[in-house]
């Protein structure tokens, strides 16, 4: 199962929402098929107001770094983000 979020936006706006908040959110997704978790790695990138790029990633399941994904999530505010699970 892979999923995608991107946001592209006129102004920074927080991503919060589409990564972890939403009912549609890579965080819920993530666990949305029962008994068919999302197993792999996942990752977030966007560009900070200097336009510097970051880069978040894992190799674990998003369910079991659910907590760091949401810290990450609240921190994110750019015009250009994209996540995937």
């Amino acid at each position: 199962m892979c999923r995608l979020f991107g946001q592209i936006s006129l102004t920074a706006q927080s991503a919060e929402n589409g990564l972890a908040e939403d009912p549609n959110s890579l965080l819920y997704l993530s666990n949305a098929v029962k008994g068919r978790r999302q197993k792999d790695g996942w990752g977030v990138a966007w560009y900070d107001q200097k336009g510097e790029l970051h880069l978040v990633k894992s190799p674990r399941p998003l369910y079991r770094e659910k907590k760091n994904f949401q810290n990450i999530s609240r921190q994110v505010r750019s015009r250009i983000v994209i996540g995937h699970i």
